[in-house]
């Protein structure tokens, strides 16, 4: 899977692939391979046999805390996609880029 400096400082793909080792440890993925993963607002996690939901999603979540692989995601219909996290990160930024190249600079109205 690769070598880092720490456990806190792995990437969310290494953490994913991580659980799914975990869970199976003949499905670690192959050196290169793209993880996928999603980002969710919430964690159920089994407990004595009682399943919990503990809903994270706030400021100071951490992005480790909030990733779960899609096969995870699938099975779980307690998860909810962190719209909040993939609006900001993800169609924010290639909003930016675009405006960037006619330099407009919309870091005013997308309150950065």
């Amino acid at each position: 899977m690769g070598s880092y400096a720490s456990e806190n400082s792995l990437p969310p793909s290494a953490l994913v692939a991580q659980k799914m080792q975990d869970k199976d440890p003949m499905a670690y993925p192959k050196y290169g391979e793209r993880v996928k993963y999603l980002v969710v607002n919430g964690h159920s996690f089994l407990k004595e046999k009682t399943i919990y939901l503990n809903f994270i999603g706030n400021d100071k979540s951490r992005l480790k805390d909030l990733v779960v692989s899609v096969e995870e995601f699938m099975e779980n219909h307690n998860y909810n996609l962190n719209s909040e996290y993939y609006i900001k990160n993800q169609i924010n930024a290639a909003i930016y880029r675009l405006f960037s190249t006619f330099d407009i600079d919309i870091k005013v109205f997308l309150s950065y």
